[in-house]
């Protein structure tokens, strides 16, 4: 019993732990936030478009989304691509756009 407490002890000490992490750094290669926002925007606005009203409620809701998610998208996508022209990892996620027309 007693070799069982000092265990217990051993293992939820501080020192378990060690003191000295280092937080890891920010990823620049990280997909950009505006990039990663659009292509959200992008996704929902082609759902909205794709959907069929079955009666008057759902036809505004689908009109309302489409008002919500499509607007500036081209223009957007545009910006980002100059923007970020030399990610070819940005210029690929950005061509999934392509995908939802």
């Amino acid at each position: 019993m007693r070799c069982l407490l000092v265990l217990a002890i051993a293992c939820s000490s501080p020192a378990a732990t060690p003191s000295n992490t280092v937080p890891p750094k920010h990823d620049d290669t990280a997909m950009p936030t505006e990039v990663s926002a659009l292509l959200g925007r992008w996704e929902s606005c082609w759902h909205f478009r794709g959907e069929e009203g079955t009666d008057a409620a759902r036809k505004q809701e689908i009109l309302d989304g489409q008002n919500k998610y499509c607007p500036g998208n081209d223009d957007e996508l545009a910006r980002l691509r100059a923007k970020y022209k030399d990610r070819s990892d940005v210029q690929t996620a950005l061509d999934k756009t392509r995908e939802w027309q």
